[in-house]
């Protein structure tokens, strides 16, 4: 199962996006062409697929750890 994981978009060379997300950068592929450094986005997969707010990435990031540390328990 994959989710959509939020993260912030650290460099843009063309159609190219560094995002980072927990502390990790990687390279996906920018599917939304208005974003701009400094924005948060959604990243599916390979791929920016939407922009969110700071707030939201926040919130997301949140539940996602809260997630994770519930699975550990398990």
């Amino acid at each position: 199962m994959c989710i959509t994981m939020p993260a912030k978009i650290v460099s843009i060379i063309g159609q190219i996006a560094t995002v980072e997300q927990k502390g990790m950068e990687r390279e996906v592929l920018l599917a939304v062409p208005q974003a701009s450094v400094g924005d948060f986005a959604l990243v599916y997969g390979n791929a920016v697929i939407a922009l969110i707010s700071e707030a939201e990435a926040s919130e997301s990031t949140a539940l996602i750890t809260r997630l994770e540390e519930a699975a550990r328990r398990a």
